[in-house]
């Protein structure tokens, strides 16, 4: 059998967090948003992030996956900014997540 193999992108399986986008993931209404900066901050993320959907739907949830230990350690003197770089967003109908898409594209 082969291990898997955990990097940065890929952390140990988390229960919490399989169970927190599950309802997005099985009806596809999850988009996965990269390349935040390791200096930003979730509150400035999610502030930018909304700040450029321009289509009006409903609430867009920003689901932040749990940061690896050695990640979480490292910056525990500041947990607001503890993140790996990417976030999902839930959404709460299947055709947001299109609008989204070309939102954030832009």
């Amino acid at each position: 059998m082969a291990r898997e193999k955990k990097t940065r992108d890929n952390p140990p399986r988390n229960d919490q967090w399989e169970d927190q986008i599950d309802g997005f993931r099985r009806n596809r209404r999850l988009l996965r948003v990269s390349n935040i900066a390791p200096e930003a901050t979730r509150t400035a993320f999610e502030t930018a992030v909304r700040a450029q959907l321009r289509s009006t739907f409903g609430a867009v949830a920003v689901l932040w996956p749990p940061p690896p230990p050695s990640l979480e350690e490292a910056s525990s003197a500041s947990p607001s900014s503890c993140h790996m770089g990417w976030a999902m967003l839930g959404f709460s109908q299947r055709h947001h997540v299109q609008s989204a898409q070309a939102d954030l594209a832009d």
